[in-house]
């Protein structure tokens, strides 16, 4: 390992690696990882809802234009 290390130019205990590239410790980079998940998964979750409100709108907009008379 450390020979690995070394040729690398990385710490030899790979727990340091995270520290040496700027993510401080695992729990930091996990934590942010998981924040990161939760924010995509509402915005997800508001753009579905966005995408149904459309959808009922345009679904009652085509049952209206459908039973017009003359048609």
């Amino acid at each position: 390992m450390p020979e690995l290390a070394k040729r690398h130019g990385v710490h030899p205990e790979p727990d340091l690696w995270l520290e040496e590239a700027g993510y401080g410790q695992r729990g930091e980079l996990f934590a942010r990882g998981a924040s990161a998940l939760v924010d995509g998964e509402e915005e997800h979750e508001r753009e579905t809802a966005k995408l149904y409100t459309k959808i009922g709108q345009l679904t009652v907009e085509r049952d209206f234009l459908a039973r017009r008379p003359g048609r």
